[in-house]
């Protein structure tokens, strides 16, 4: 995608990153009043939307489905759904930054490197049982950064940073309905349905994210919760 819409990759750091190493006209335009010279204070920094230079993604979606018939009208149901995120690239302020495989800064266009969802369902005309799992890949926490043993690390470098890793996180979540009344096997009636989110309680991995203690999109900020509810059917 070309001259795609977007604030400026990196934010609000970035912008004053790339004025102070580059002297980059339309990075500095966007701090103060656009005139800034070594010594002045900064005041203010714009990071609006603007049309950037380049937007480029590729990767593979993999989807698989099974079902088995166990008798008894009783169906063992298999489901899974796998991404894979080869690129992710933006191009900015002259600045290349692949973000496929970040997983720590929210509201950025990234992706981790695979993410899965895996569903196993047991199905009876009374009732329904589903185990989920979910896997977030390990990832970084911003592309922009480099840290000790990267290639091109440079000590002391403005994008330096002692620890850039996101270990990957693996979620259970058991969820079902129950079917009740005498016509319950038709569908008809009251069902019960419940939900269990974060079954095994597993802590988000704790990074310096900017708005939150971890990303939201990607991990669990709340841990082991139920739903309960009962709908009707007549």
């Amino acid at each position: 995608m070309k001259d795609y819409i977007g604030t400026p990759p990196g934010g609000f750091q970035n912008i004053i990153n790339v004025c102070h190493q580059s002297g980059l006209a339309s990075a500095c335009a966007l701090i103060n009043d656009g005139s800034i010279a070594a010594g002045d204070d900064i005041t203010e920094v714009r990071n609006i939307s603007l049309n950037l230079e380049e937007l480029r993604t590729s990767g593979v979606d993999i989807e698989a489905d099974y079902r088995f018939d166990l008798g008894g009208r009783n169906q063992l149901m298999l489901r899974g759904l796998a991404t894979y995120t080869d690129q992710l690239t933006s191009i900015a302020f002259g600045q290349t930054i692949d973000r496929a495989g970040q997983t720590g800064v929210a509201g950025a266009i990234a992706a981790p490197k695979w993410s899965a969802n895996g569903f196993v369902t047991f199905v009876n005309p009374r009732f329904t049982l589903t185990l989920q799992g979910r896997y977030i890949d390990k990832g970084v926490l911003d592309a922009l950064y480099t840290q000790p043993g990267d290639d091109g690390y440079v000590a002391g470098a403005l994008n330096t940073i002692n620890d850039n890793s996101v270990p990957s996180r693996f979620y259970l979540n058991l969820s079902g309905t129950v079917n009740l009344g005498p016509d319950a096997e038709e569908g008809r009636g009251f069902q019960l349905f419940y939900r269990v989110n974060n079954l095994l309680n597993t802590d988000p991995p704790i990074v310096p994210e900017t708005q939150f203690p971890t990303n939201p999109v990607y991990f669990d900020t709340i841990g082991r919760y139920y739903t309960v509810g009962l709908r009707a059917r007549f």
